[in-house]
């Protein structure tokens, strides 16, 4: 009987006084003939108990050793006996014939290549390294990919990132090659709000998203081409996003003049292309603005625009009549009040009074409206009554109200 073992083990063969030789049967090669050792090779080595039991050692096994080996007794009649030596060799990437990091333009097609050497054969998966689907056609993704070779065909940018290619064959330890693929493609903007409104003395904040790769080099100018730069009228900032191709650009004007208003451009640039997108800055009224204050806080006019401008006509007559009335007015303001919660206009004026009268006293009233310090204490009686009335009978006429451009 023979039995291979390795790392001080042995092939053994029980024969009595006879001359016994080991052989490298695959390769015909004598290694020893009874005490002496004839192959070259320093990690061979014979030994025997009591000439009955004979031992071939092999030290530090490599690869190269696996094979059939036969031990021969020399006898007038040969005999001889077999033993297969099986290397087990734990997986390794080949580098010189695996693929490194790729770059390819969107829409183009990728191939991946990992090869491994091990024995047994190692066999090869692939996986994203953030667990995304590998996409390998425009109807075909999978969470794996088995085989050495990974072909993607009309790449995207949503492809972009790193690719593990993972090799293994039931001999610890697995090992792994990380390549990234870069997806190159010009830039592209998205633009929320291409027209944008603010009041004269507002601070304003244009906005632009950008997805580019190469990252794009982004800035933003006026109409007439000048780019514009960080200062005490324009804070310019961006900020990288998820994926890593994603910017996004803003552009905040500060106290915002009649000279602002106008054409903004965000420009995003890469060496596969330019793009650019613009944004219109026009005035807005601050007509019907109401100033969030604590009087306000919690209620639905705390702030509102559109809504107001609907029901204005109605509420200016009132509050004109409630704030400035007229000597000749007879009504007081509770049956002012009544009129509104009925949805009806204000009552006539006892006294016929001109229409320029009545417009400058409206004016009055609006001035007073639109002015914040009208929340300021109230100097009379009549002027919280007045408001108290007002704000409930907006209320009334405003069922719903959307905030407006804050002051900044």
């Amino acid at each position: 009987m023979c039995v291979l073992h390795s790392r001080g083990r042995a092939l053994t063969g029980k024969f009595i006084k006879a001359t016994v030789a080991w052989m490298l049967f695959d390769q015909s090669a004598i290694l020893t003939v009874h005490n002496h050792v004839i192959t070259r090779n320093p990690r061979i080595s014979v030994s025997h108990d009591k000439h009955r039991t004979w031992y071939l050692h092999i030290n530090d096994v490599q690869e190269e050793d696996k094979g059939r080996y036969m031990c021969q007794i020399n006898t007038a009649t040969a005999k001889t006996q077999y033993g297969y030596l099986h290397v087990v060799v734990p997986p390794n990437i080949d580098d010189s014939q695996s693929s490194s990091d790729a770059i390819v333009r969107e829409g183009a097609n990728v191939t991946l290549t990992c090869k491994a050497t091990g024995s047994p054969p190692p066999s090869i998966r692939w996986k994203r390294d953030d667990n995304k689907q590998i996409s390998i056609n425009k109807t075909l993704s999978v969470n794996e990919w088995i085989g050495s070779t990974l072909e993607m065909t009309r790449i995207s940018r949503l492809d972009m990132g790193n690719y593990l290619c993972i090799a293994s064959n039931s001999v610890p330890p697995s090992v792994s090659k990380q390549i990234k693929v870069s997806v190159d493609f010009p830039p592209m903007l998205w633009i929320p709000h291409q027209l944008v409104g603010v009041p004269l003395g507002y601070s304003v904040t244009l906005e632009c998203h950008t997805e580019a790769h190469p990252t794009s080099l982004n800035y933003w100018t006026r109409d007439d081409g000048v780019m514009i730069h960080e200062g005490r009228k324009y804070k310019v900032l961006s900020t990288p996003e998820k994926p890593s191709y994603k910017t996004n650009m803003t552009l905040t004007i500060v106290d915002v003049e009649k000279s602002d208003f106008g054409s903004y451009k965000c420009v995003a640039k890469n060496p596969r292309g330019e793009t650019e997108g613009t944004i219109r800055l026009y005035a807005v009224e601050r007509v019907f603005s109401i100033q969030r204050k604590r009087m306000l806080r919690g209620s639905r006019l705390e702030a509102m625009t559109g809504p107001l401008t609907f029901a204005m006509p109605r509420i200016l007559k009132t509050l004109s009549a409630l704030l400035f009335p007229t000597r000749h007015e007879k009504k007081s303001s509770s049956q002012n009040y009544e009129y509104i919660i009925n949805k009806r206009s204000p009552p006539i004026r006892a006294s016929t009074k001109s229409r320029a009268l009545e417009r400058k006293r409206d004016s009055r009233a609006l001035n007073w409206f639109c002015n914040p310090s009208w929340m300021n204490p109230f100097k009379s009686v009549r002027t919280k009554e007045a408001i108290s009335l007002f704000l409930s009978s907006a209320e009334l006429l405003l069922p719903s109200a959307e905030p407006i451009v804050s002051r900044q």
